[in-house]
């Protein structure tokens, strides 16, 4: 994401704009130097590691909005955006694959004894604890038992294991935040094809978004909107006409088939409004697509300055 901050090279300002760029924000400067000096950016760079982009714009000058170096700082903090949708994707997308290919809870031999030994050291503290209260262990057992296996989970959840129970969400998780950063890049790239003064093939890709994932608009929707989904209702809440549904995973050829939050391999799919069943193919062939509507947008437009690399390490 890009933040965009007036007054960036004062005091409050500039403490501001380094926490944004050590939170891995992109940041925007807008400054007319009229209470702080230029070297204040190089301060910035200095103390962060990294060079936020500055502008020396007085803002209350209205002329300056329709200047041509207004409309570039607005096309780049848009780019950016972009920029940052895409990166979201790609880290959905990673953290999808890696819940879809590594079920943990096979354990080993030694993560088993190692577990049990700990939960014996847990019980063996509880039991003298509660021998010191004058309490009888027999009597105790089932509680101390219980007490045994919360203290044992809470070590293990603190230590980032997941439960079995709530293992499996994991890939729904990442494979509705990759919808999310998907559909966020397609609104911000509406937003730029309908700015003035950008090259034509901006709109062309913003179609071919639609082309390539049709479904798009329309899962992302039922996924916001789970509880009117969930009561059969679709746009103005009326009932979904429910279309029919054949593939792989699902066979309801007379309708009927209320589908919501649903994972047929890679695909993320739901009813979506109109009734008829959607899916977003969340996948390393769903990124190049991503990708290359990204270059040829970047492509489009005129750039100076040395070329980078992004995101970084």
């Amino acid at each position: 994401m890009t933040i965009l901050v007036t007054g960036g090279l004062g005091y409050i300002g500039s403490h501001t704009v380094v926490e944004l760029l050590n939170s891995n924000f992109e940041v925007v400067i807008i400054d007319d130097l009229s209470n702080t000096e230029k070297f204040i950016l190089e301060n910035i760079e200095e103390v962060s590691g990294k060079k936020p982009i500055f502008y020396p714009f007085d803002l209350k000058r209205k002329e300056l909005l329709k200047s041509k170096e207004f409309w570039i700082v607005k096309i780049q903090n848009q780019l950016y955006s972009l920029q940052s949708q895409f990166f979201e994707a790609n880290l959905a997308l990673n953290l999808f694959i890696s819940a879809q290919t590594s079920r943990s809870h096979s354990f080993s031999k030694d993560t088993w004894d190692a577990n049990s030994k700990r939960r014996r050291e847990i019980s063996e503290m509880l039991e003298q604890e509660y021998i010191k209260q004058g309490k009888n262990y027999w009597e105790s057992h089932d509680e101390i038992s219980l007490q045994t296996d919360i203290i044992f989970k809470r070590e293990k959840w603190q230590q980032g294991t997941i439960p079995r129970e709530f293992e499996h969400n994991l890939s729904f998780l990442y494979a509705r935040a990759f919808l999310y950063a998907l559909d966020a890049f397609d609104k911000f790239l509406g937003v730029l094809s309908r700015e003035e003064n950008v090259p034509e093939v901006i709109s062309e890709l913003h179609k071919k978004i639609s082309d390539i994932f049709p479904d798009l608009r329309g899962v992302r929707n039922t996924a916001q909107h789970l509880e009117d989904r969930s009561r059969g209702l679709g746009r103005n809440n009326k009932p979904l006409d429910l279309k029919p549904i054949e593939n792989n995973f699902i066979n309801a050829p007379n309708g009927g088939a209320l589908v919501l939050n649903s994972l047929n391999g890679s695909k993320y799919g739901s009813t979506m409004v109109d009734g008829h069943y959607g899916e977003v193919d969340v996948s390393p062939e769903s990124m190049s697509h991503l990708q290359e509507i990204l270059n040829n947008i970047l492509g489009a437009f005129n750039w100076h300055g040395p070329k980078q690399h992004k995101p970084s390490v």
